[in-house]
């Protein structure tokens, strides 16, 4: 057996998945641990490095006993019980508690509070799973069959000549795509099988984790290594023994706790149980039932079956005898496995092997495809309406009033009418619904000024309180309880936050009441967790530079201790990158949050993190074009080279990756500049893109996207959006944005462009008409939908050399095999007239062009350019573009529309180009020009007046042009003969 070392490199790559996955289940752990563990860093990395690589028995031993180096246990609220009321509804207050409206469920055999039972699982322990995931697990999840869907672990790609520890920034795939694909399948299977009765049934597991035997899971996963893993290491085995070493500790230190349970199922606590939280159980957990997949398949030979962790669906042809209308007797021809009539799934190979189905979740339908195609779609379409709404951009502008507000109707009726294969699918919608309102305002108070948000806010907390403090509703949505209490210091009112910290110790009095005395431990450890979790979300949701409510702090302080140094938690949360702001925003916005980085990292340390997550040429690539004026760091030249950012290990272990538009707008046109460096940063992010750069001798770059291609003719959006003359005034002056449905309006247009996504290639707004807080967030969503976009950005502004410039951006999606989308930037050369003075009359400024390289893209097949207003007017910028492009976009803020309207048709004409204006709609006359034979077709788009913002989408004829251009000499139509001299590009000629 060959030996192969832990590294530290390793340790480390993996720690950053680790963490990653951990941030992502936040609402579950206790944030503290990573930022003490990270404090430390390099002494537990150490620790762990010995311990791992065979340090001495005897430092095995003692890790093993100290069970704080493995995990303890931890309750949640789960469920609550109530009397029936028979058909009288009532909401589940504590008014309606002490009128006796309802009761809570007395029945003595069972509480009517039921606790969730979770686990504080130690880093050290999370690492040694993720080492598993990284060494063992991904190679046994590559042989799971195509029926198990849920936590499947990121894939190995053999292209790249890295390890697979390095290969991803986690360990799990996301969870919203398989989870939408197992059931969508189904509806493909279906909907393949013309005029046949199919029966569906939909299953899952009771307390699946907690009732998987971890002998029979050892036995079940050496059996995969033998088969599966020719080249497992001394130091693999080893790995693979100590997950279930610890495994078993854990069992044997903690399920005591839950015994009530374990003595329920008749079974010894010590030898049962996965601890929910820990990242390698969902892979294990996946593991313990290959053996039943297997028997499904082979022996029930369904028609489909599909198995989300411990969800199942099952669909098979339906018989005119009905007997496989029942679960029990769809699964009877399982050999292995047996289903008795206690509903107890019994492995006839292993006698501990004891798990039951949950009747209660059981669902049965009968489909055909020909006969039922309104209901099926109709489920289909209940699916996938959830997943949709995550595209939108948020928008919180109903609660500008709150008097016509009732959560408890918007979202409790939209869970009753839910058409789903899964009872839960219910509270699932549920939670969905409510978290995305909490993101929504969270969203809204990163990213616009008070003013904008804080009469919603308060109406949301308001209409919220009577939603939440609902016990049912409280006991549903616990877990985004402290998220409520996030957004509450934000409010700037002590009444309500008074209101609501009484309200939840009003709740937890009932709570503690109707909770029988033997599970007093589990309420008590389920309400410090409601309390700690509170005070993790006040600290990340805290602004960086002063405390939102010391009124919340003291009212808090009452139920926990905490550390009084408040300010200084908020840093430390923002230097380990598990504040809501994330630690990646000093990529781009380094001016504003170098002030912020404080460092967690001895020198020495930061620079060993350097060379393993980077190497001194990156190091020295990034330190050269992210500078600071007020970082406050002792190098003295900032201006021109600053290290601070290395100093925090929020750089290295990021929570939130950054993207690869995001790096494009934090290196802005190093993709055409230093495209090496750029690229091999980009791929420190596991980002992958394919770009040629080739300058074409005068004043245009050329850019060409070699993986995105398409053979269609490009759909262009032009938008009819207003910006108004006040708005460009406050941002010259740095004031307040004076238009209050600027942002709503926005907002409103990005979200119908989603909407109609499918016919939409690229869109573009007007000159100056983008917020510079906003444009990376509105290209993240149209780019998530396949929409590029050009448009003008607002004014860059350098105060402290008196400079603004007025930038045309392209963000456009790198192709179909690599996902992202990369920003371009162009400059406008040369302020308009009457824009030079205003701008120096209003702030002293004057315009100086940062990026003066026009730039020809292709794209998708499509050759295009842009120019910013009366760039247009220079007919050198126009001459170099003739046979070399298929369009030209000109974005404008322009009122004189006549001069526009002749240099739009004559530059149609002597570029022989399709030329696309979008003006602002103070001014209107947005148009596509076409240089057609015919004048009535040379229009081919014209926006102007209207109340409403709106847009418009035309198709280019591109490859028709080109065709036409091709000839020798020009047919007399469809398009105006290309003028004198006019030669095609080699590139765009048709062959």
């Amino acid at each position: 057996m060959k030996s192969s070392l832990f590294t530290k490199e390793e340790i480390l790559y993996t720690y950053r998945k680790v963490k990653r996955e951990l941030y992502n289940e936040k609402e579950y752990i206790i944030l503290e641990d990573i930022v003490q563990f990270e404090e430390n860093l390099f002494e537990n990395i150490d620790y762990l490095f010995d311990l791992l690589n065979g340090g001495s028995d005897e430092l095995l031993n003692i890790f093993l006993d100290n069970i704080n180096h493995i995990g303890t246990s931890n309750f949640i609220f789960k469920k609550v019980k109530f009397a029936s009321t028979g058909n009288f509804k009532v909401k589940k207050t504590i008014e309606n508690l002490n009128r006796k409206l309802f009761n809570f469920d007395s029945n003595e055999k069972a509480d009517s509070i039921e606790f969730r039972y979770i686990s504080h699982i130690s880093i050290f322990f999370q690492i040694i799973g993720g080492l598993w995931i990284n060494r063992i697990g991904y190679k046994l999840d590559k042989c799971f069959p195509e029926n198990v869907y849920g936590c499947r672990l990121k894939k190995f790609d053999d292209e790249l000549d890295l390890p697979y520890y390095k290969q991803n920034h986690s360990l799990y795939k996301p969870y919203f795509n398989d989870y939408r694909k197992w059931q969508n399948d189904l509806f493909d299977k279906i909907e393949s099988l013309e005029n046949k009765d199919i029966v569906v049934i939909t299953s899952d597991l009771k307390k699946y984790y907690h009732l998987i035997e971890i002998e029979y899971l050892q036995k079940k996963v050496e059996t995969l290594i033998e088969l599966n893993i020719k080249d497992l290491t001394k130091q693999d085995k080893f790995l693979n023994d100590l997950v279930f070493t610890m495994l078993k500790k854990f069992n044997e230190a903690n399920n005591a706790d839950y015994k009530d349970f374990y003595d329920g199922e008749n079974i010894n606590f010590k030898n049962f149980g996965l601890p929910l939280t820990l990242n390698v159980s969902r892979v294990l957990a996946n593991i313990y039932l290959l053996d039943f997949d297997k028997d499904v398949i082979q022996n029930v030979r369904p028609i489909y079956y599909g198995r989300y962790v411990d969800d199942m669906i099952i669909a098979v042809e339906y018989n005119s005898e009905k007997d496989n209308l029942e679960f029990e007797k769809v699964i009877s021809s399982l050999k292995e496995f047996k289903l008795d009539k206690k509903g107890e799934l019994k492995n006839l190979k292993g006698k501990s092997f004891k798990l039951s189905f949950n009747s209660d979740k059981e669902n049965i339908f009968l489909f055909n495809n020909t006969k039922d195609k309104v209901e099926l779609n109709n489920l289909r379409k209940s699916i996938n309406k959830s997943s949709s709404e995550w595209k939108f951009l948020p928008d919180t502008s109903e609660y500008d009033e709150n008097s016509d507000l009732d959560l408890f109707q918007s979202i409790n009726k939209q869970c009753d009418e839910v058409n789903s294969l899964r009872k839960s699918e219910g509270l699932i919608l549920k939670r969905n619904k409510f978290i995305k309102e909490i993101l929504s305002f969270e969203s809204d108070i990163k990213n616009y000024e008070k003013p904008v948000w804080q009469i919603r806010l308060n109406n949301f907390l308001n209409i919220t309180y009577d939603f939440i403090y609902d016990i049912q509703n409280f006991i549903d949505l616990n877990k985004y309880v402290p998220r409520i209490f996030g957004l509450i210091i934000h409010s700037s009112n002590d009444e309500l936050i008074k209101k609501y910290f009484a309200e939840l110790n009003l709740v937890f009095g009932v709570l503690e009441k109707n909770t029988k005395k033997e599970n007093n431990n589990k309420f008590k450890k389920a309400k410090d967790f409601v309390y700690r979790k509170i005070y993790e979300n006040l600290i990340c949701s805290n602004c960086l530079y002063k405390v939102d409510s010391k009124y919340a702090l003291e009212l808090l302080s009452y139920e926990i201790h905490y550390n009084e140094n408040f300010e200084y938690n908020v840093k430390r949360y923002f230097n380990t990158d598990l504040h809501s702001i994330p630690f990646k925003n000093c990529y781009f916005k380094y001016e504003e949050y170098a002030k912020y980085i404080s460092s967690n990292l001895q020198e020495a340390g930061f620079e060993d993190l350097t060379n393993i997550f980077f190497n001194e040429n990156l190091k020295n690539f990034i330190s050269s074009n992210i500078q600071s004026t007020n970082c406050g760091c002792e190098e003295g030249n900032c201006d021109d080279y600053c290290h601070k950012i290395f100093e925090s290990t929020g750089f290295y272990f990021f929570t939130r990756r950054i993207t690869l538009l995001e790096l494009s707008v934090a290196f802005k046109n190093k993709v055409i500049f230093d495209q090496d460096n750029f690229s091999r940063l980009a791929k420190q992010y596991y980002h992958r893109f394919f770009i040629n750069t080739n300058p074409k001798g005068d004043q245009y770059n050329r850019i060409d996207f070699i993986e995105a291609k398409s053979q269609n003719n490009p759909k262009v959006c032009n938008t009819h959006f207003l910006t108004r003359n006040e708005s460009f005034d406050a941002r010259i002056r740095q004031l307040i944005e004076p238009d209050k449905s600027r942002f709503d309006r926005l907002k409103k247009i990005v979200n119908n462009l989603i909407r109609n996504s499918n016919d939409i290639d690229y869109v573009v707004f007007h000159e100056l008409a983008l917020p510079r807080h906003l444009y990376v967030q509105i290209a993240e969503k149209l780019g998530f939908v396949g929409i590029n976009l050009i448009s003008g950005l607002e004014y860059k502004i350098n105060e402290s050399r008196k400079e603004v410039d007025n930038q045309l951006v392209y963000v456009l999606n790198t192709g179909n095999k690599t996902r992202g989308s990369i920003a371009l930037y162009q400059s406008k050369m040369i302020g308009a007239v009457h824009e030079n003075t205003e701008i120096f009359n209003l702030a002293n400024f004057k315009i100086e062009s940062l990026y003066k390289e026009k730039l020809i893209i292709k794209h998708n097949g499509f050759i295009f350019s842009g120019l910013v207003c009366n760039d247009l007017l220079d007919i050198n910028n126009r001459c170099s573009l003739r046979g070399n492009i298929d369009a030209l976009f000109v974005i404008a803020w322009n009122q004189d529309l006549e001069t526009y309207q002749h240099l739009v048709k004559s530059a149609s004409l002597d570029i022989h180009c399709f030329v696309s204006l979008c003006n602002n709609k103070s001014y209107g006359d947005t148009r596509i020009r076409a240089p057609y034979k015919d004048e009535w077709k040379r229009d081919m788009q014209k926006i102007h007046g209207g109340i409403l913002d709106n847009f418009m989408i035309s198709e280019l004829p591109i490859y028709e042009l080109r065709d036409y251009q091709s000839n020798n000499v020009p047919p007399n139509k469809p398009f105006k003969p290309f003028p004198t001299g006019f030669i095609i590009s080699l590139e765009r000629k048709r062959k």
